[in-house]
C-alpha cells in the first residue's frame, strides 16, 4: 500500500489504515517517459465529477513539467516531419494520432514548461502549437511563443476556429480540413504581436510604445542575432513602427564572457562534456549509468542530450555534429570549453561527475519540492501536502546515501 500511495494511486482514506482510489471513475491514460516505461497515469472523468482530467501528482519517478505526452512513441515522426504538432491534453493526442497526424506531442495541461520545449528540440527544429481555440487556449499559446524564441525553436502557432479543442474540431469537420488548416499556420511573432495588440489602443501613442516595448522584449530572448535581427525587422512592419527604432530600445547585449566563467556551468558537466568528446569509448560505460535525467535543467542539457540520442543510434558526436542542435551562444561557450587544457579523463572521473550531476538535480528537485509545500501551506491546499512531505522524505533519503 505504501508504494501505491507513493506512486501516486491511492490516497489515505478518512479513517486510519483506509485508502481510496485516485482514479476512481475515471479512463486511464498511461503516462510514459521517452524511453517507454510507464511513470504515472491520467484520468478523464466519465461520471461529471471534478475535475475533468486528473493526473498523477509528482513523485519521485515522474515530473509533470519535464515530460512530453505521447514522444515515445511518436519522436520517429517528430524527426522525420522536421515539427512537433503540441496539444494540450491526451484526448487531442489520440484524435490527432488516429487522424494519421503522427507527429504530435502533448503538454498535460497549457502551462509549457522550458523543459518540455527543450524535450521537443531534440527531435525537431519546429513547433507548431495548436492547444485550444478559446481564450484560456490562445492565452496559454501566447506565453507558449517567447518560451520557444528563447531555446532557438520555430514556434507556429494554429488557431482552430469557433474555440474547438483539435478533439472536438476533429470530430465535427474531419481529417482534411485539419490538414487545410495545418498548412496556414501563423508564425510565432504575428500570434504574439496579435496577442500583444488585442485590446490595446494602437491610437494612442503611450500604449503603442507600451506594446512596442512588450514586443521588443520577447524578441531580445531569441539567441542568434540574424533570428533576432530578422524578427526585428518584421515587427517593425507588423506594428507600424520604424525598424531603427524598434532597434534602439533593443537593451544591450554584455559582451560574451569566456565560458570557462565558474556561473556558466558547473565544474561536473564541464568536465564530463570534455571526457565524452576526447575519448568516446567510455561513453558505453557512463550511459549505462544514467537515463539522461541527471542532464535535466543543466545549461548543457541540449547538449547531453545529443550526445546520449547519437550515442543510442550509433551516430557522430563530434563538435561539428551539435551546430544546428544548440543554441549559436552555447555553441560558442562549449568550443571554449574544448579548447582548455585538461588531462586524459578515466572512466572512474567520469563516473564522480554523474554522481555530482545527480546530487545537483536531487538538491534542486528538493529545493522545488519545499517552495510548493510553502505555496500549499499559503494556499490552504493541505491536500497535497501528505504527498509533498512523502517525496522531500525520499529526496532527503536519496541525498544521504549518496554521503
Amino acid at each position: 500500500v505504501s508504494l501505491l500511495e507513493k506512486g501516486g494511486l491511492v490516497l489515505p482514506g478518512s479513517r486510519p489504515g483506509e485508502y481510496r482510489d485516485r482514479f476512481r471513475g475515471r479512463v486511464i491514460f498511461p503516462i510514459f517517459s521517452l524511453t517507454g516505461r510507464v511513470v504515472a497515469f491520467g484520468g478523464r472523468t466519465i461520471v461529471d465529477a471534478e475535475p475533468k482530467y486528473l493526473n498523477s501528482p509528482e513523485t519521485p519517478l515522474y515530473s509533470k513539467g519535464k515530460l512530453l505526452y505521447g514522444l515515445n512513441f511518436t519522436k520517429d515522426a517528430v524527426r522525420q516531419e522536421g515539427a512537433a504538432i503540441l496539444v494540450e491534453g491526451y484526448t487531442d493526442f489520440s484524435s490527432l494520432y488516429q487522424a494519421g497526424f503522427t507527429n504530435v506531442v502533448a503538454s498535460l495541461g497549457t502551462a509549457l514548461t522550458p523543459w518540455q520545449v527543450a524535450q521537443a528540440m531534440r527531435f525537431a527544429p519546429r513547433l507548431i502549437v495548436n492547444y485550444d481555440g478559446d481564450s484560456a487556449g490562445r492565452t496559454a499559446m501566447a506565453r507558449a511563443v517567447p518560451l520557444g524564441f528563447e531555446k532557438g525553436l520555430n514556434v507556429e502557432v494554429l488557431v482552430l476556429p469557433d474555440g474547438l479543442d483539435p478533439d472536438a474540431f476533429l470530430k465535427k469537420h474531419g481529417r482534411d480540413r485539419y490538414q487545410a488548416l495545418l498548412k496556414k499556420t501563423v508564425s510565432g511573432l504575428d500570434f504574439l504581436v496579435d496577442a500583444m495588440t488585442a485590446g490595446a489602443r494602437m491610437t494612442i501613442p503611450e500604449e503603442k510604445a507600451k506594446v512596442a516595448r512588450a514586443v521588443v522584449k520577447e524578441i531580445e530572448k531569441v539567441p542568434d542575432p540574424i533570428a533576432r535581427s530578422e524578427y526585428l525587422r518584421r515587427a517593425s512592419a507588423k506594428l507600424g513602427v520604424g525598424e531603427e527604432l524598434l532597434r534602439s530600445i533593443v537593451a544591450p547585449k554584455a559582451p560574451d564572457k569566456a565560458a570557462d566563467d565558474s556561473g556558466l556551468f558547473c565544474p561536473a558537466e564541464k568536465r564530463l562534456f570534455q571526457i565524452l568528446m576526447s575519448d568516446r569509448a567510455l561513453a558505453p560505460d557512463v550511459f549505462a549509468e544514467c537515463d539522461g535525467e541527471v542532464f535535466d535543467g543543466l545549461r548543457s542539457e541540449p547538449v547531453f542530450r545529443h550526445i546520449l540520442e547519437s550515442f543510442r543510434t550509433d551516430a557522430d558526436w563530434s563538435f561539428a555534429s551539435l551546430q544546428g542542435k544548440v543554441p549559436p551562444a552555447l555553441l560558442s561557450q562549449l568550443a571554449q570549453v574544448l579548447f582548455e587544457k585538461a588531462s586524459q579523463g578515466t572512466l572512474d572521473e567520469a563516473m564522480e561527475c554523474l554522481k555530482s550531476l545527480h546530487k545537483v538535480r536531487l538538491l534542486g528537485r528538493l529545493k522545488a519540492i519545499q517552495q510548493r509545500i510553502s505555496r500549499a501551506e499559503k494556499d490552504g491546499d493541505r491536500e497535497i501536502i501528505p504527498d509533498l512531505l512523502y517525496q522531500k522524505q525520499d529526496v532527503t533519503k536519496q541525498l544521504l546515501s549518496m554521503k
